[in-house]
């Protein structure tokens, strides 16, 4: 990458970072976005969820919003997936 020039390096593609990234390639500038991850974003994590009952209160949710979520599992390490049935919410594009 010798002799390449970028406006703007973000490192970790998280909610924030991924965030950064996209605002300021919007707004024309070079952007560099690095992550450890082989595919930034996956496995898709909770930062993802906004539960119904903190959405009523975010106004700009539906802009976000890429999908409807009526239950969640939630997986810990190694362990069996767990099953949160009536639980709803949006996942957002971060």
């Amino acid at each position: 990458m010798r002799g390449s020039a970028h406006d703007l390096i973000v490192l970790g593609l998280g909610p924030a970072g991924a965030s950064a990234a996209s605002v300021a390639a919007r707004a024309g500038l070079s952007v560099l976005a690095l992550d450890r991850k082989q595919e930034a974003g996956m496995p898709v994590q909770c930062a993802e969820f906004v539960p119904s009952m903190i959405g009523v209160e975010v106004s700009v949710l539906a802009e976000a919003s890429v999908q409807s979520i009526s239950e969640m599992l939630t997986y810990v390490e190694n362990d069996r997936a767990e099953l949160t049935p009536n639980f709803p919410g949006k996942m957002i594009d971060r």
